[in-house]
């Protein structure tokens, strides 16, 4: 039920460009999937909003909110980066926090280089 709400979100705005982009994992583990969202009438570097979305390390993706970071992105004039991480039952608890955490480390070091 929830995965058809999200599907029926709206997914494209003239407005927002968004890009995914792949980071490279930390100490060998697979790259990171992050849905980046930029404002399409900017040019340059912008403030930049981390977002890691909610579901307790079990359930969620990026594209989640979708809709509220496109809105986001024009309203604040900022680039959004949505990371993905991985989650339970494939990725058992602590490990997520072990992942994504240095993984948004070396997202936002590798992202920032992008700006």
């Amino acid at each position: 039920m929830l995965e058809k709400a999200i599907a029926a979100l709206p997914t494209e705005s003239p407005s927002v460009l968004v890009e995914t982009v792949y980071v490279p994992g930390l100490n060998g583990a697979p790259d990171v999937r992050v849905l980046a969202y930029r404002p399409a009438a900017t040019e340059g570097s912008l403030p930049v909003l981390l977002h890691l979305h909610g579901g307790g390390y079990v359930i969620g993706s990026p594209e989640r909110k979708g809709a509220e970071h496109r809105k986001l992105a024009v309203e604040l004039g900022c680039a959004i980066y949505s990371v993905d991480y991985r989650l339970a039952p494939e990725t058992p608890y602590p490990e997520q926090s072990k992942i994504a955490m240095p993984s948004c480390n070396g997202c936002t070091v590798t992202l920032l280089s992008l700006l």
